[in-house]
């Protein structure tokens, strides 16, 4: 298991080196993602190969979500103002939308149902 660690750690340094000093912050952003993503392939081919019953991933809600994030972070990187404000603004307004996305197309049914249960369990008796 700490050979898939080391190889996603490893990938990330070395996507580092490489585009960090052309690209910059964003790179390093970009190359995170990617050693973690290396890192669930790496796992869950593990995990599948050593539990008797393993998890069964969502992978299609794992790739819509994994997609919606990307967008998400593309549009807010590109989409700049002049002015620090609206900057910000239109920023926000792009993450907002891909939250929406993610309500409408039930990529949060797991932490909404969650929080319904709570409030439903901790609502005081009458």
């Amino acid at each position: 298991m700490w050979v898939v660690t080391v190889t996603a750690a490893l990938a990330n340094i070395g996507l580092n080196l490489v585009f960090v000093p052309r690209i910059g912050a964003a790179a390093a952003a970009i190359n995170t993602c990617i050693g973690y993503a290396i890192l669930l392939i790496g796992v869950s081919a593990y995990m599948y190969r050593v539990v008797e019953r393993p998890v069964a991933f969502q992978w299609s809600r794992i790739g819509l979500g994994s997609l919606l994030v990307v967008v998400a972070v593309g549009s807010a990187m590109f989409l700049t103002a002049e002015n620090l404000a609206l900057d910000l603004i239109t920023r926000m307004a792009a993450i907002a939308v891909v939250i929406a996305l993610f309500a409408a197309l039930g990529l949060m049914g797991g932490p909404l149902a969650f929080v319904r249960t709570w409030r439903h369990q901790t609502a005081p008796k009458r």
